[in-house]
């Protein structure tokens, strides 16, 4: 979803609890020459901090503990 973002010019800013995931969408973007439309963040509050206004989110998470374990850190953000 993130690489068709970019493909439409769209500026995302990425977190993912793999930082494995994220590099592996930073080499697929490089190849598409749409890197340059990409933030790596490893912190919510920190990639929170460096949206635009107004702040638009959007999630891809799946079932079972690691979307508990992101909700956790999303309400820390609270």
């Amino acid at each position: 979803m993130a690489l068709l973002f970019a493909e439409h010019g769209i500026h995302a800013l990425l977190n993912d609890l793999s930082e494995d995931t994220v590099n592996q969408l930073l080499e697929t973007a490089r190849k598409d020459n749409v890197e340059s439309r990409f933030e790596k963040y490893l912190d919510y509050g920190e990639l929170c901090k460096n949206l635009d206004s107004p702040k638009v989110f959007v999630f891809s998470l799946p079932h079972g503990d690691s979307r508990r374990q992101r909700s956790r850190l999303l309400a820390s953000l609270s």
